[in-house]
């Protein structure tokens, strides 16, 4: 890993790390107004799956041991966050493979959309549910229905958002064939 997307990897730690201390309303649907999870999959999205696994991964860890911990540290939620940083990098590569210059806009912004929001629902919805009635005896449903509805409402919002940021961060990594 070279050092500018060392320096970038880290940028997006600590802007994890930042939007994890802001507080939300509180409620269930508290978590429309957190966007942790966006500078995670934008860390993929611009300087690759394998360095967005880390910095999901290390942003969990120091996110656990800075700040005020609800509960035990739990290595699951670390998996979820590393894969949050991951999927959506390779999810987007693999549905843009070879077709990056014949695409509109929009087809790359529904592709992005779509690669985003099967990770949400399957980190977000589905690991977070689980883990959360494994380790608290909660129903999954519980969390279940909330965490949804913020992947709908997010998804949209991180793919307008990450766009415009990936094509003008595109020189990082220079020959992916980001739109």
């Amino acid at each position: 890993m070279s050092v500018r997307n060392l320096t970038w990897a880290a940028m997006f730690v600590a802007l994890t790390l930042v939007f994890d201390q802001l507080p939300a309303p509180p409620g269930k649907f508290g978590n429309l107004f957190r966007f942790i999870g966006f500078p995670v999959i934008l860390s993929g999205l611009v300087l690759g799956p394998t360095v967005g696994f880390l910095v999901g991964a290390v942003s969990d860890v120091l996110g656990y041991l800075i700040g005020p911990p609800p509960g035990p540290y739990f290595p699951g939620f670390t998996l979820t966050q590393a894969t949050t940083g991951a999927l959506p990098a390779f999810l987007f590569s693999w549905m843009s493979r070879g077709r990056a210059n014949e695409e509109s806009r929009w087809t790359t912004l529904l592709q992005l959309t779509l690669a985003i929001l099967i990770t949400k629902l399957l980190c977000s919805v589905v690991l977070v549910s689980f883990f959360l009635s494994k380790l608290y005896g909660i129903d999954p449903l519980l969390h279940a229905g909330p965490a949804l509805l913020v992947a709908l409402v997010h998804c949209p919002l991180y793919a307008w958002l990450s766009l415009p940021l990936m094509r003008s961060l595109r020189r990082l990594r220079p020959g992916v064939g980001w739109p």
